[in-house]
């Protein structure tokens, strides 16, 4: 069977961190990851801190797990070999019709100043998507770009199933960025729902075991023009009143050289965006994250809402570490 991690909100979540703590309690068979090289995941575990813009968080940690990029990946072949190299991966998988973002693309993006009016990274990605989508021959495929390293991921992943390996996949983002569903044109390129990435790896409804969803106490989206956020915020607001010392590391998104992108935007917990996201995902667990930034009541609000819309909290974090990760009794 097969779990999948989705974000709730706008991204950032905590999905990454979240991966690591539920393989160190399943030990996934193999992961998988969803979505586009612009989507960096982020998590400290013990003293190191890790990023991951295309591999999943795992094999971070276990680089012996067999990972796969499914056909619904954009990938970066330069920040993929950077991440290969810096964690020693060793079993990779690559869909052959997964879409590849060259340096044209990123030039497009840039040119276009997509990334400046709604607060993208300007990564390639949206122009990656359409040389596909044109269907005039002018993508560029995995199959072209890593000969002898790509498949059928949907097949490989569901033979597994079958074996009766049990597997975790890492989507991106979060469902209110979908193109479909978000906030348009303030939205990622593609769809970033359970179904959606359900649709990205291959895998049917049955496949599945788990949908866990994310949600982080303060939502964030990305700085400059990014979109509507209820309730926006301040880290400031957020430190003088729960106390709390947010790190630049926890403000911030970084490029791809690790230069500051910029202090992200951050609103607080809105019950009709929890509901929109519920609605689109349907997850069976809810992992709660960022519980140090709330008050006491805050926090009771918070578990009491989602209580109250049917779904269980089946995890909270309270820090920056994997190890800040507390499972809660189910009723």
């Amino acid at each position: 069977m097969i779990d999948i991690i989705v974000g709730m909100q706008y991204g950032d979540e905590g999905k990454g961190a979240s991966a690591v703590m539920l393989d160190m309690e399943n030990r996934y068979d193999f992961a998988v990851r969803t979505g586009g090289s612009q989507a960096e995941h982020r998590f400290r575990y013990g003293p190191r801190f890790y990023r991951m813009r295309v591999l999943p968080c795992i094999a971070a940690i276990r680089p012996d797990v067999p990972c796969f990029l499914a056909g619904g990946m954009v990938i970066r072949p330069d920040i993929l070999a950077t991440e290969r190299l810096r964690y020693n991966i060793r079993y990779l998988t690559i869909d052959a019709g997964a879409p590849i973002s060259v340096a044209r693309d990123r030039d497009e993006s840039k040119q276009l100043g997509l990334y400046e009016r709604r607060g993208g990274y300007g990564m390639g990605i949206s122009p990656a998507l359409i040389a596909k989508i044109r269907r005039d021959g002018t993508a560029i495929l995995a199959s072209s770009v890593f000969p002898g390293e790509t498949s059928d991921v949907s097949r490989d992943i569901n033979e597994l199933v079958k074996m009766g390996r049990h597997g975790l996949i890492e989507a991106s983002q979060g469902a209110l960025l979908s193109i479909t569903h978000g906030d348009y044109p303030h939205t990622t390129s593609y769809d970033v729902t359970a179904p959606a990435v359900m649709n990205a790896a291959g895998i049917g409804i049955k496949a599945v075991r788990h949908v866990y969803g994310v949600v982080r106490c303060y939502p964030m989206r990305v700085a400059g023009n990014s979109g509507p956020l209820p309730q926006e915020t301040s880290f400031d607001e957020i430190e003088r009143k729960s106390g709390a010392k947010i790190t630049d590391y926890r403000r911030q998104q970084t490029n791809e050289d690790n230069t500051p992108y910029g202090e992200e935007r951050i609103g607080k917990f809105d019950l009709r965006d929890f509901r929109k996201a519920a609605n689109l995902n349907t997850p069976d667990s809810i992992i709660l994250t960022h519980t140090d930034w709330t008050t006491p009541d805050e926090l009771e609000y918070i578990t009491q809402a989602i209580h109250d819309e049917g779904y269980d909290i089946s995890y909270t974090r309270h820090g920056e570490q994997v190890r800040d990760y507390v499972k809660k009794r189910i009723p």
